[in-house]
């Protein structure tokens, strides 16, 4: 009976250490997305212009094996319904190129985004592929395909500045770092 009550003892004791470890689905950092395009007038109720965003997604796709190019690739922003969607949808019509476009991300519900975003990539020369109105869900998916990326990261100092980290700049046609 002793064996079998230190075994259980033990056993409570590991699964307690790691509940302790794990992160519960809320505790992970959320970030607001915002963005903004060059020459677009302000569109949002936030005081610097950008624009608030759903989401904003694109993935780097590397070939197998020796053949192909690396790639960066299936950009995708959701926007709101209204002024947003219907400059996207306008710019896709008439086939014209935003010359360039800033997506920040800031840590969710700051009082007061840093003046520095923790994570921002700029588009450039960004062709709208598509625009997919969901008027049911108040969205609006914006497919953008644009010629070169630029990632860049800040980190926070002890005394709370934020301060640029990593960047790096990719030409997506030519396909290679700038």
């Amino acid at each position: 009976m002793r064996k079998l009550t230190l075994a259980a003892l033990f056993c409570v004791s590991v699964t307690a250490a790691r509940s302790a470890v794990a992160m519960s689905w809320d505790d992970y950092p959320y970030f607001d997305v915002v963005f903004s395009v060059e020459g677009w007038p302000k569109a949002g109720p936030r005081v610097d212009g950008k624009i608030d965003a759903g989401r904003f997604a694109f993935r780097a796709q590397v070939p197998q094996g020796a053949t192909g190019k690396a790639a960066v690739q299936n950009f995708v922003l959701l926007v709101p319904l209204g002024d947003p969607a219907m400059l996207f949808m306008k710019t896709a019509l008439e086939g014209r190129v935003l010359k360039t476009m800033l997506v920040e991300a800031f840590p969710k519900g700051a009082a007061k985004p840093a003046p520095r975003a923790p994570f921002a990539a700029r588009l450039s020369d960004v062709q709208v592929t598509s625009v997919d109105v969901d008027f049911e869900g108040g969205l609006t998916y914006v497919g953008l395909q644009p010629s070169r990326i630029e990632v860049f990261t800040a980190i926070q100092a002890p005394t709370g500045a934020m301060q640029p980290s990593q960047q790096f700049g990719w030409d997506i046609k030519a396909g290679k770092g700038m």
